[in-house]
């Protein structure tokens, strides 16, 4: 039996969480709500699910009965079956419950949303790979590298909840984002510079340390950059920029406004109950929204989207007052021992605040 809300509260109060047989019930009981809620949907019966369902069968029948496994009977059982056991096994127990809060997307939304980020950051032959250092690298070292890449999925799912309309078509989303992703796997450890650079330099080094193979500890430490892959997309193809010159605007925001040491503090937020979770979140997506935002005003700012570097020192020059501040501001709470919500909030609007100002000379200018 699962333990009732004064056994939750006092083993927190003992900092002891759930044990073996009781996360087993809890990977049940989520797997069940899953597949449950799928079979009731009618987005089972898109061709986007067909590789899915062809894979779940053998080689040789794939291929002399193609045609009929496609016209399977139990099409919906196998697919509902499959999604909500790659979910819950490559996420997590709490994921759906996470997500629905934080987007109010249905689970059905949530699989599409699923189907669409494992395929576009190609994260199948990345498990692949991970499944078969089992007993070669240190088993915790594997899980870490597991985690690095639920991590990536969750904030991508997350990113196209939130941004996408729930009746998306998800094989137009994998034409629109695959081919960018690939190209921004290129670019991306190039267009990094300052604190993200080092962390991305960092980030391989560990995984290199846990004696994983080269190209794997590469390729592990290149996709954990593509968290911001949507995004930059989104701003090349509504300024018919490139995507080298979308990100390279990107990421020198990121480290000219210090937004990496704001994550990090965000992060590292005491979350003291669910809607301290709820707020954190929030926080963290309006602050991804306005490094976006303030990225595309920039990048407009010029004819020439190559320029990347005129663009950022104009923009400098013409807000040196309200940049002035804001360092001011960046560098007070950077000095303080601990970082609690209200100055993280703080933090956030003042990067709002710069974006607000530059989209109102930006409207002047029009």
């Amino acid at each position: 039996n699962l333990p009732n809300d004064e056994q939750v509260t006092e083993r927190i109060g003992q900092n002891r969480g759930l044990t073996r047989p009781e996360l087993s019930i809890l990977l049940s009981y989520s797997k069940l709500t899953y597949k449950n809620a799928l079979l009731e949907s009618s987005s089972l019966s898109e061709e986007c699910y067909n590789n899915l369902l062809l894979e779940y069968f053998p080689k040789t029948l794939r291929q002399l009965y193609a045609a009929e496994i496609l016209q399977h009977p139990l099409r919906k059982e196998i697919i509902a079956t499959l999604l909500s056991n790659m979910i819950t096994n490559n996420i997590g127990i709490g994921f759906g419950f996470r997500i629905r809060e934080e987007t109010g997307a249905s689970i059905e939304n949530i699989a599409k949303a699923y189907v669409v980020c494992v395929d576009v950051l190609e994260l199948d032959d990345t498990w692949a790979e991970l499944e078969k250092l089992d007993n070669v690298v240190q088993e915790h070292h594997r899980y870490e590298c597991f985690r690095a890449v639920s991590g990536l999925l969750e904030r991508s799912i997350s990113w196209l909840l939130r941004n996408k309309s729930a009746g998306f078509d998800v094989s137009h989303l994998i034409e629109r984002y695959k081919t960018d992703i690939k190209i921004l796997r290129n670019t991306i450890p190039n267009a990094i510079i300052g604190r993200s650079r080092k962390n991305h330099l960092a980030t391989r080094k560990m995984f290199i340390k846990y004696k994983l193979p080269a190209a794997l500890a590469v390729e592990l430490a290149d996709k954990t950059t593509l968290a911001s892959a949507f995004d930059i997309i989104e701003i090349k193809s509504k300024l018919y920029s490139s995507t080298d010159n979308a990100a390279r605007v990107f990421y020198a925001l990121s480290e000219r406004l210090q937004l990496h040491w704001i994550r990090n503090a965000i992060s590292q937020t005491i979350v003291r109950n669910h809607w301290n979770h709820l707020a954190i979140v929030n926080m963290r997506n309006d602050l991804h929204a306005n490094q976006r935002n303030l990225t595309e005003i920039v990048l407009h700012s010029i004819d020439n989207k190559r320029h990347t570097t005129k663009a950022l020192k104009q923009w400098e020059k013409r807000h040196s007052e309200a940049l002035e501040r804001y360092d001011h501001m960046i560098n007070e709470l950077n000095a303080m021992q601990t970082v609690d919500f209200p100055a993280m909030s703080v933090a956030v609007s003042e990067v709002r605040r710069l974006v607000g100002l530059a989209q109102q000379e930006r409207y002047r200018a029009e």
